[in-house]
């Protein structure tokens, strides 16, 4: 059975779930530790049938930067026709992890025991891809953000009709974080996390601005004369689905189906 390690700020445990083991992780998950962390992962996959489960109750926080480790996983887990399975996650892993598709990259199923998991992929061979970064709230960095998802999109098939539309709501979206979520003096930051698929495509940018109502802006056709308003009805026009989180800051989180590909 894989070996329990501690170094601060992570701690990783085997913990038995009635007859599959679990790896519990405790602490603060990041780029830093994550290698341990995935090693441990990998021991548990080599002596065990069915899907590796991860029990995440006792983390502290997860840094948006270590998300990819979880999609590399992920897909290593789904070349040998196995899934990471999410046991249960605290508060705060939850409010990251939430930024993945959760029921497409993970199984999530309570009763999952000895290679006996009911949800099965429907598409073994397809990987995810994901990119995720912070980058200071300045003008010259709305660029980088477009070609960063567009590499993304590029990745997982999507052609250039559909690339483009993503291109502009990203930018759109960064543009407004940066004009809205730094301090004005250009010391703030954004972050943006990008998670693609052969079904969909999905970003999420964030900043630490005050937000707004979207449903009191004005409508498309009284944004004209408007200083602001015209880029979130531009992402509503491109995107398949847009919505809107006010926690701590702005977080808009904008999907492209795989049907815009062809």
């Amino acid at each position: 059975m894989a070996e329990s390690f501690e170094a601060a700020p992570l701690s990783v445990s085997i913990r038995f779930d009635g007859k599959q083991p679990s790896l519990a992780v405790s602490g603060q998950v990041h780029d830093g530790n994550f290698v341990e962390l995935g090693s441990a992962l990998d021991k548990l996959a080599e002596e065990i049938a069915g899907c590796v489960s991860l029990d995440l109750a006792g983390v502290e926080s997860i840094e948006p930067t270590a998300l990819r480790h979880f999609v590399e996983s992920a897909n290593v887990y789904r070349a040998r026709k196995k899934r990471l399975r999410l046991a249960s996650a605290s508060g705060p892993a939850m409010a990251v992890l939430d930024k993945l598709p959760l029921s497409e990259l993970f199984c999530v199923e309570q009763e999952c025991r000895n290679g006996s998991c009911r949800r099965k992929l429907s598409t073994m061979d397809d990987s995810f891809e994901l990119d995720t970064f912070i980058l200071p709230c300045q003008a010259e960095h709305c660029r980088e953000a477009r070609v960063r998802v567009d590499r993304v999109a590029e990745a997982v098939g999507f052609c250039e009709r559909g690339r483009e539309d993503v291109r502009l709501a990203v930018g759109e979206a960064a543009a407004n974080a940066i004009k809205h979520g730094g301090s004005g003096s250009g010391d703030g930051c954004f972050s943006v996390v990008c998670v693609g698929t052969p079904e969909k495509l999905s970003v999420w940018v964030s900043d630490n601005g005050s937000g707004f109502s979207p449903d009191e802006l004005a409508g498309i056709d009284e944004t004209e004369l408007c200083e602001f308003g015209r880029g979130v009805h531009c992402i509503k026009a491109v995107m398949d689905e847009v919505d809107y989180v006010f926690d701590s800051g702005t977080t808009v989180r904008m999907v492209k189906h795989a049907a815009e590909r062809w």
